[in-house]
């Protein structure tokens, strides 16, 4: 086995020896010729091997010229398709920003729309107001958002009527207040109009008899720290057979008879209670 190899190492290196000579003489113009007194008639190797060098070169010379075409053609294709690489790369990555962006502005509506103050208006019942011969809407605002409702401004009213399904509370001008409310504390207000005792009831002690339902309804306007303009329409609803009914034993007498528990109150179904 060791023999076969050495046999086969030697022999690699006269193959490389003879072709480094057989270079050596190439590039030398072969100026040692085989044989001295040939012709080329005589087809020695001396001047078949010149022959077939000019040829070589001849042929290495043909295919340099056309690789040097062929170069130029492919540098162009590449050239093309880079261009088109590029602009792909362009389009995709303008379309990869504006997918980024859009989900970064939905992310921060999403993140504004959860940490903004929100506003609820809640019923409190119908009294009357006292000196005044007026019935009045109480309800209290609360902050059920995470940072203070600024600026809270009001308008309420109140008024009667036989259909239970009105659809029409016409909004007027909000008093413009200074008012902060703190997530989750809220404040009692009365409707800043009233709806008038009828005359031949005004000293009377029996139950108000009102026919119809009373609705209590208004507009509350709000701001906050993320420059949020917010806003909420309110509308509840109390039907006038509830007068001196009352849902609990804490009212009695005159005062029981003149107000409405604010557990017989409903949100109106048809219109006046939206948000934004």
């Amino acid at each position: 086995m060791r023999k076969s190899w050495r046999f086969v190492l030697w022999l690699g290196v006269a193959v490389v020896g003879a072709a480094v000579c057989a270079s050596w003489w190439a590039t030398s113009g072969f100026s040692v010729p085989l044989c001295q007194d040939a012709s080329v008639s005589d087809h020695c190797s001396n001047y078949d091997i010149r022959a077939w060098a000019y040829q070589g070169r001849d042929l290495a010379s043909r295919v340099a010229t056309r690789a040097n075409a062929w170069a130029a053609l492919i540098i162009a294709i590449f050239t093309a398709v880079l261009a088109i690489f590029a602009a792909r790369l362009w389009r995709s990555t303008e379309k990869l920003w504006t997918v980024t962006n859009r989900a970064l502005q939905q992310a921060e509506q999403t993140s504004r729309r959860e940490l903004r103050a929100y506003v609820s208006v809640e019923p409190l019942g119908i009294s009357d107001y006292t000196g005044h011969n007026l019935l009045v809407g109480r309800f209290k605002v609360r902050n059920v958002g995470k940072i203070p409702a600024r600026d809270v401004s009001i308008y309420s009213t109140i008024g009667l009527d036989v259909d239970a399904a009105r659809k029409d509370f016409p909004i007027g001008t909000a008093r413009i207040s200074p008012t902060v409310l703190q997530p989750g504390s809220e404040m009692e207000f009365m409707s800043a109009e009233g709806y008038p005792i009828p005359g031949d009831q005004v000293d009377s002690d029996a139950p108000l008899k009102l026919g119809g339902f009373l609705y209590v309804w208004g507009e509350v306007l709000y701001t906050d720290e993320l420059n949020t303009t917010g806003w909420i329409t309110f509308c509840h609803r109390y039907p006038c057979e509830m007068f001196g009914v009352s849902a609990h034993e804490a009212s009695a007498g005159r005062a029981r008879n003149r107000s409405i528990d604010h557990r017989f109150a409903r949100y109106h179904e048809e219109a006046g209670n939206e948000a934004g």
